[in-house]
């Protein structure tokens, strides 16, 4: 894994003909060497009314780098990078790195990987989370604060999770995922109630 603040032109493209974040007509251009539809040199910020802009080399134009094309700064603070490109500080925040270039820690918190790269746990602040697959589906996750403990479970099915519950003491909540014909995630359903007298909820 590797620190960069570089786009993805191919994403990008495929982001805005599936209309997710999508532009004004007016930002977008025509690649002259793919024939895709691109956006003019900037991607939005979600949450934010600021766009990025970038240069030629698809570098952040707020960002500076070295020869290696490593940030020394972004947005006018300070970064530092190992010879691998991997951020080790920006501000007074830190990264830890393992031989296998996965983040291992960010400040206090760790991050903690099996053989094949799968995260199977974290701590953020007094919170530790783990996580269990199948395969390299996952099928479940448990966040523990202190004495409390929840689970959160997903059912799998052909276009992947179909069915999830997160359970908090005796309190379970089941949700049922809602795909446009692109596979992406646009509602849930959710039950009310129990019984005969349960009902379902669109919550968008």
């Amino acid at each position: 894994m590797r620190v960069t603040d570089r786009p993805n032109p191919a994403l990008r493209s495929a982001v805005c003909r599936r209309g997710v974040n999508k532009p004004k007509k007016s930002q977008y251009q025509k690649c002259s060497t793919c024939d895709m539809m691109l956006m003019c040199g900037q991607v939005p910020l979600r949450n934010s009314g600021r766009p990025w802009t970038y240069d030629a080399a698809l570098n952040r134009t707020d960002s500076v780098v070295d020869d290696l094309n490593r940030t020394t700064s972004i947005g006018g603070v300070a970064t530092t990078c190992d010879i691998l490109g991997n951020r080790l500080t920006m501000g007074s925040n830190s990264y830890g790195w393992d031989c296998l270039n996965r983040m291992i820690s960010y400040d206090s918190d760790s991050y903690v990987y099996r053989a094949d790269g799968m995260r199977i746990g974290k701590t953020v602040a007094a919170t530790a989370s783990f996580y269990r697959y199948d395969g390299q589906l996952g099928i479940e996750d448990l966040d523990v604060t202190g004495s409390r403990t929840t689970v959160n479970d997903y059912g799998l099915g052909a276009r992947g999770v179909d069915y999830f519950a997160r359970t908090t003491g005796s309190t379970t909540t089941a949700g049922f995922p809602l795909y446009d014909s692109h596979g992406s995630m646009i509602t849930c359903l959710f039950r009310s109630g129990s019984g005969a007298s349960s009902s379902y909820l669109l919550v968008l």
